[in-house]
């Protein structure tokens, strides 16, 4: 009995200071076949069959919502960063939300730290989330653009290419795929105008954004997948208005839909901002296209 507890350790501890809306080192253990309150979901996806014998065979790990802050610590962010590394990723994927409310600029340089430490065969990749615009993206303060183009710097000489309504073509195994990375709707910073004249329309793609939400904005633009996270698995979304605020059920909540313009998948993030009552699991996705 004493050994089947010291086994669960790890999950019965990150799974009550989770429901607390706290991320603790304790929510992953140090291997991969520990019990524990991170979630690796796996999945297994057929692009279009128009690109069938175009499309590279590729895992990509994808990660959101590590929100670095006094409530995520660092221990467990290291360790959930071990635990990405681990799985030998041809392409890992970023969808927002490094940080939280960081005025001074502190957990953004504590995140890039931690995100040069990701390996892949062929890159990591990322798009930006409400939060790393400050203040949860509904306070425009020209202080935050400079925080976040030194940060788009200091990721670029890790080699991690941080896509902020821009796309890259790259190729695995000589075959091509473009990746594209869209600026947060919240934010007033997703332009989906900004790509489609620049992209070739005859290579698959993969798109990288942090809202869900935001596929509707995406009538005519040419996608086989979307990665997103943004929900931290919670079906209400609240907005903030000037004199109130509405609570609202989210289309998407977590997981695969089926959704033009291409495949749609939610990952529920890692980290939290400090609530109360999120009793969900963190998630480490991992996607093996076929």
């Amino acid at each position: 009995m004493i050994k089947k507890l010291a086994e669960n350790n790890s999950y019965v501890k990150g799974a009550a200071l989770g429901v607390m809306g706290f991320c603790s080192r304790w929510a992953v253990g140090s291997e991969d076949t520990e019990k524990e309150w991170i979630e690796t979901s796996q999945l297994e996806l057929d692009l279009s069959a128009e690109f069938d014998r175009l499309t590279p065979h590729a895992k990509i790990v994808h990660i959101s919502d590590l929100h670095c802050s006094r409530t995520v610590s660092l221990p467990y962010l290291q360790q959930c960063i071990d635990r990405v590394n681990s799985l030998d990723a041809d392409l890992i994927m970023l969808t927002g939300d490094y940080v939280t409310h960081d005025y001074s600029g502190r957990f953004r340089r504590k995140i890039v730290g931690l995100l040069t430490r990701l390996e892949s065969k062929y890159g990591v990749y990322g798009c930006l989330g409400n939060h790393d615009y400050g203040l949860g993206g509904f306070i425009k303060n020209p202080k935050h653009k400079k925080k976040i183009a030194a940060m788009k710097r200091q990721l670029s000489f890790a080699g991690i290419k941080l896509l902020i309504n821009e796309s890259v073509e790259i190729e695995i195994d000589s075959k091509k795929l473009n990746i594209t990375g869209f600026g947060d709707i919240w934010a007033d910073d997703f332009k989906p105008e900004k790509i489609s004249e620049n992209t070739d329309k005859d290579v698959p793609a993969i798109t990288l954004m942090h809202n869900p939400e935001a596929v509707k904005e995406l009538d005519g633009f040419k996608t086989e997948l979307i990665l997103s996270g943004h929900t931290h698995g919670a079906k209400i979304e609240w907005e903030v208005k000037p004199k109130h605020i509405i609570a609202r059920r989210r289309n998407f909540v977590a997981g695969l839909y089926d959704r033009r313009p291409g495949k749609l998948y939610v990952n529920r993030g890692l980290g939290r901002h400090g609530r109360v009552g999120f009793n969900t699991r963190p998630e480490i996705t991992v996607i093996n296209i076929k």
